[in-house]
């Protein structure tokens, strides 16, 4: 077997139960290199963020908190 298209990926993933699907996008988001111009904006965004928080200019939320927004 040769190596497939991108379409032809794309539609063996869709034969894929949800499981499945759900492993393979661990996998790859695993294998996945971060740019570093990335991993640093990331990183300073990060740590900004953290200083905002322990300076008390931000509030912290729970998971539940977050998630009962998106779920309305």
């Amino acid at each position: 077997m040769g190596k497939l298209t991108l379409d032809e990926v794309r539609n063996a993933i869709k034969e894929l139960t949800p499981e499945e699907q759900e492993i393979l996008s661990a996998d790859l988001a695993r294998t996945k290199e971060t740019h570093p111009d990335v991993l640093a904006a990331w990183t300073a965004e990060s740590e900004r963020r953290l200083d905002e928080f322990l300076a008390g200019r931000q509030d912290a939320y729970s998971i539940d908190e977050v998630l009962a927004r998106y779920k309305k």
